[in-house]
């Protein structure tokens, strides 16, 4: 059967044919042997069709209206809808896919690209090395290939990418992005999710993870372990499990109900909240910390209040003024702010501001502001006392430090 041609409103039984096929709207066609409709050229279609077989040609285009495939869909080149809306209820393998409007798909989807307008709702796997999507993206099955962009919302199970990016929210249950996720509202992800950076304007919520870079300009929030590292959060952070990495930086409040350990650095704008460990190469935290324990290997510097149960201890350790220290603090160098209180202190060199308050402190070389009350001081080379000073008991002179808490 060579060149084919199907007037208004056809119901028409094909077999093979050997050139182009065009319709006019509104035509249904099936295969005349049950099988599969093969085009070996192109097939065209100026309005709404219905095809109830199988069909394979060279290259596919539909103008207007609506274009559903009820069985296997094969494009070897390019798949082009005008102002249509397509269903494709069996598997689609394509070239190229252009659709203007809709697309609807009912089982796995191959392409090396697909593109639509409105919205693209798949009920199984979406494979293309790039997908773009002007407002909804849903794909109930993996989605894989390099780059999926969306100018609205996404709804997706677990995908594999290179990079993913919508305008506004995306929803999604699993998988990995080894490069970058960008979203300019919501981002959530439900299970395991494996990235390289995550970057979104609104919040996130996220499932256990692992990525090199997440910056949130409000909230995050996780369920399970986080590694990553670099975190950097607008508002605030609340993470329900072990936080891992190399560097965090919160304006607001982070909390952990788990350990915190990084290799670099810790700056919190507000409050700190750790159910654990606190471990990190420096901490700068602007208002109260709470930890079971924390190890600074350099400096820390806090501006409100400290509570700890077994105590925190860094190289350099810096409590601001008026702020209140529950538990022991220990470093090398230890300075309490003026009228800052504190239960025991313990460092090489200590420096307590005027009109502070310390039960007990322990150092090598010992200064005490003005008008400063402590309970015990115990020291070995030096002892300085400001005016006024109170003491609740003679200072006592020591040979060696006794051993230091943590």
């Amino acid at each position: 059967m060579s060149d084919v041609h199907l007037t208004q409103g056809a119901r028409q039984k094909l077999g093979r044919v050997e050139g182009d096929l065009t319709a006019e709207r509104d035509v249904e066609i099936e295969a005349a042997d049950g099988g599969t409709i093969v085009v070996t050229g192109c097939a065209t279609f100026d309005g709404s069709a219905t095809v109830r077989s199988g069909l394979e040609c060279q290259r596919l285009t539909v103008e207007d209206g609506r274009f559903v495939a009820e069985k296997e869909l094969t494009v070897r080149d390019e798949f082009r809808a005008d102002d249509a809306k397509v269903e494709v209820r069996g598997p689609l393998h394509a070239g190229r896919v252009e659709i203007d409007r809709s697309l609807v798909l009912g089982a796995d989807a191959v392409a090396r690209e697909i593109e639509v307008g409105g919205s693209l709702q798949a009920a199984a796997g979406v494979a293309a090395d790039e997908v773009s999507v002007g407002g909804l993206l849903e794909v109930h099955g993996l989605l894989k290939g390099r780059r999926a962009e969306v100018g609205g919302e996404a709804e997706l199970g677990a995908v594999e990418l290179e990079r993913l990016s919508a305008g506004g929210r995306v929803r999604m249950t699993a998988g990995s992005v080894s490069g970058s996720i960008e979203v300019g509202g919501l981002f959530e992800s439900r299970e395991k999710l494996v990235f390289g950076e995550l970057e979104v304007g609104g919040a996130a919520r996220l499932g256990a993870s692992e990525g090199r870079r997440i910056e949130i300009g409000g909230k995050l929030s996780t369920e399970g372990n986080l590694t990553i590292d670099r975190l950097e959060i607008g508002g605030v952070a609340n993470l329900r499990g072990d936080l891992s990495g190399r560097e965090v930086e919160v304006g607001g409040i982070l909390s952990v109900s788990g350990s915190v350990q990084l290799a670099g650095t810790l700056e919190v704008g507000g409050v700190v909240d750790v159910g654990g460990e606190l471990s990190a190469e420096a901490i700068d935290v602007g208002g109260s910390l709470r930890a079971r324990s924390g190890k600074v290997r350099g400096r820390a510097q806090l501006g409100g209040s400290v509570r700890t149960e077994l105590g925190l201890r860094a190289g350099r350790l810096e409590l601001g003024k008026g702020s209140e220290a529950l538990g022991p603090l220990v470093g090398d160098e230890v300075e309490l702010g003026r009228r800052s209180g504190a239960q025991s202190v313990f460092g090489r060199r200590v420096t307590v501001g005027a009109d502070a308050r310390v039960d007990r402190l322990v150092g090598d070389r010992v200064e005490v502001g003005d008008h400063a009350r402590v309970g015990r001081v115990e020291y070995v080379t030096e002892l300085k006392l400001g005016r006024g000073v109170e003491l609740g008991e003679p200072a006592v002179k020591l040979t060696v430090l006794p051993p230091f808490p943590l």
